[in-house]
């Protein structure tokens, strides 16, 4: 049973009863497995951030109709959810996600910007985020995710991770910031808008 799973229990339960809500959070602080973590818990802020991340690449997802790259979002906000479920286990292990992300699917990231980067110009200045609306969006989740991968690096310090499983979570967070940045820039490419770039 994974954190999604547990929260929906939770949610059916409360409906049942006619409560929409809980209230546990309102003294700042989250019960995860029995034990409480302050709401600036780093393993709080890192879920926060990825769950976050989640939503900012679905905002993107429904901008666009190209439907390959529709479906290349949707694993990654799968992907993502695996994480934030592999992070809570640390906590609590009944989070513990059925499928954990994998070296494959680092490596399609990766693929992914080869593919993106051979049909475009050469980058050689830095480029404002903006162009077009999914464009944008593409750029907004990289921030997100660069926030998101800053957050992770503090809960590893924090909590002392370290071994292979974390290290392959750090570097899929960090190519998928690389890929929303080429994503941006294709999403520009394909409608024919000019990038623009910083002056200074």
């Amino acid at each position: 049973m994974n954190q999604t799973h547990i929260f929906i229990i939770i949610l059916v339960n409360l409906h049942m009863d006619n409560v929409y809500f809980t209230g546990i959070g309102d003294d700042g602080i989250t019960i995860i497995g029995g034990k409480h973590l302050s709401k600036n818990d780093p393993l709080i802020c890192c879920i926060g951030d990825i769950d976050e991340l989640i939503s900012s690449i679905g905002f993107l997802r429904s901008q666009l109709s190209d439907d390959r790259l529709c479906s290349q979002l949707i694993s990654i906000q799968d992907n993502l959810f695996s994480i934030n479920s592999e992070i809570v286990a640390l906590v609590d292990p009944k989070f513990s996600p059925k499928r954990k992300v994998s070296a494959s699917e680092l490596s399609f990231l990766e693929n992914s910007m080869h593919d993106i980067g051979i049909s475009m110009p050469k980058l050689s200045l830095f480029v404002l985020p903006g162009g077009t609306h999914s464009s944008a969006s593409a750029d907004l989740s990289r921030s997100v995710c660069r926030r998101a991968e800053r957050s992770l690096f503090s809960l590893c310090k924090s909590y002392g991770l370290s071994g292979e499983r974390i290290s392959l979570t750090k570097k899929y967070i960090n190519r998928l910031s690389s890929y929303l940045f080429w994503l941006a820039r294709y999403l520009c490419f394909v409608e024919h808008v000019e990038e623009a770039h910083p002056s200074g």
